[in-house]
């Protein structure tokens, strides 16, 4: 049986939609048409098996190209519930190459906050979420159960999520992009992630270079990150491809957080009790509180 090749992990907000929509032209690729078909994190699919779910997705891929998906909630999962999520992936798909692309936490989390604004689920203000997560056991409860509005903070740690990833796979597998270079230069994280796929590197998307969904938060929030806003990147990632070093993300050699928890609330709306099969056609000012300052380690206790 021919298994999932690749994986796009997340951040949320941290420009995977872009990502996704560059990556899908590739013709030596097959991604579904639809970016977020979750699995691992979801108790109602994993229930109906690994088999059922690509039979689901690829029932008419083409055998003989790589396939991959995407999903944010893998390294949410991967906060909360430690290795629940990383395990499965592992596996299910015990060689599939793992690609993460992060972002400034502040940044993230800015824009987290913005979109929950305009879905409504948030009437507070940037500074008063922020002052109301860390208070105490506010982010131990946001990292077993996240919802759009209690995650601004924890989906921005990093080093927790990629850390448990690190637990069960080998760096090797795993890449870390950033947001920021994907910006400035996506031919150059595209040539990156085509050859740590295997595919041809030397691919250009017609569509490289255009922005979807993206936020328009411009603001630079140096007061609340260490560094500012621009300088909160880790040292560069070690490793063949540029794979995630765990030292690199500040992240411990062993346990990362708290236990397993049930569905976010995010990923069981997400299920359905009859999901429906995705498409396979191809693509044709927040400055006064400074205690916040997200670390690859994660913030709080």
């Amino acid at each position: 049986m021919k298994n999932l090749d690749f994986l796009v992990i997340g951040a949320q907000k941290a420009g995977t939609t872009s990502l996704f929509e560059y990556v899908r032209h590739h013709p030596g690729l097959h991604l579904p048409s639809e970016k977020e078909v979750s699995y691992f994190n979801l108790e109602s699919r994993v229930a109906r098996g690994w088999e059922w779910y690509l039979d689901w997705v690829f029932a008419d891929a083409p055998r003989d190209r790589p396939w991959g998906t995407f999903s944010t909630f893998y390294m949410d999962a991967a906060v909360g519930r430690e290795d629940t999520v990383p395990r499965r992936i592992r596996e299910a798909a015990p060689d599939v190459k793992l690609i993460a692309i992060v972002r400034d936490p502040v940044e993230r989390a800015i824009s987290h906050h913005r979109m929950s604004v305009m879905k409504r689920l948030e009437g507070r203000s940037f500074e008063q979420a922020i002052d109301e997560l860390l208070e105490d056991g506010a982010l131990t409860e946001a990292r077993l159960g996240p919802t759009e509005a209690n995650s601004y903070i924890t989906r921005g740690e990093y080093g927790r999520a990629i850390g448990n990833f690190l637990e069960v796979f080998p760096r090797e597998q795993v890449l870390v992009i950033f947001a920021e270079d994907l910006d400035r230069d996506p031919a150059a994280v595209l040539r990156e992630i085509f050859s740590f796929v295997g595919v041809d590197a030397e691919f250009v998307p017609p569509n490289v270079g255009e922005r979807y969904r993206r936020a328009g938060e411009q603001r630079r929030i140096a007061s609340l990150c260490t560094g500012g806003a621009s300088g909160w990147r880790p040292a560069r990632p070690c490793g063949e491809h540029g794979s995630a070093c765990p030292r690199a993300y500040g992240v411990r050699s062993t346990g990362a957080c708290a236990s397993s928890a049930t569905e976010s609330s995010s990923g069981t709306r997400a299920s359905a009790a009859r999901p429906q099969r995705p498409k396979s056609t191809p693509p044709s000012s927040h400055a006064s509180r400074t205690t916040f300052a997200p670390t690859w380690t994660g913030c709080g206790s």
